[in-house]
């Protein structure tokens, strides 16, 4: 509650890309985590979001920080998907509904991870998130690319109680 006395506090004067990050500081992860879920839910019950076919993808994009900027340790050199290998690059992945293509949950992750890791990591937590919106994990699959493929991956969503399509 203080946090988010503090994080709206401000006037519309002060409402600066500099005061936003000022204030962004604020907020933990853990906080970040239970927005989206909070968000998520009131969305799918409120506007009935159809959960049978989620979609999910990770890219990267450039960055112009400061290679000396080492406040920031989540922008790294790597493969970026628009060739600037002179810029650091940040990755997001995302899952979405096939439907409007709501946003259910989201990770950033250094830029030079590989895809197939960071869906790794995501496996439990797209379950965790599915279980939380509903009930009914039997009808759900999720939809993802090669990129997202390794034979751990693959036993891994086979075991997993939500279905997944991918392409080989």
């Amino acid at each position: 509650n203080t946090i988010l006395r503090r994080l709206i506090d401000i006037s519309p004067r002060q409402l600066t890309s500099q005061r936003f990050w000022d204030r962004m500081d604020l907020v933990s992860q853990e906080s970040i985590v239970a927005i989206e879920r909070d968000i998520t839910g009131h969305m799918v019950g409120e506007f009935d979001i159809a959960l049978e076919k989620l979609l999910f993808d990770a890219t990267n994009f450039f960055t112009f920080i400061d290679t000396f900027n080492d406040r920031c340790d989540i922008a790294k050199r790597g493969k970026s998907k628009e060739g600037r290998k002179s810029l650091r690059i940040v990755g997001v992945a995302l899952l979405v509904s096939a439907d409007f293509h709501i946003p259910l949950l989201h990770k950033t992750y250094p830029g030079n991870q590989a895809d197939s890791n960071t869906f790794a990591d995501l496996i439990p937590a797209i379950t965790k998130r599915c279980r939380e919106i509903t009930q009914e994990m039997r009808n759900i699959s999720v939809v993802f690319d090669k990129g997202n493929n390794s034979p751990e991956n693959l036993d891994y969503v086979d075991k997993s109680p939500v279905h997944f399509v991918g392409s080989l």
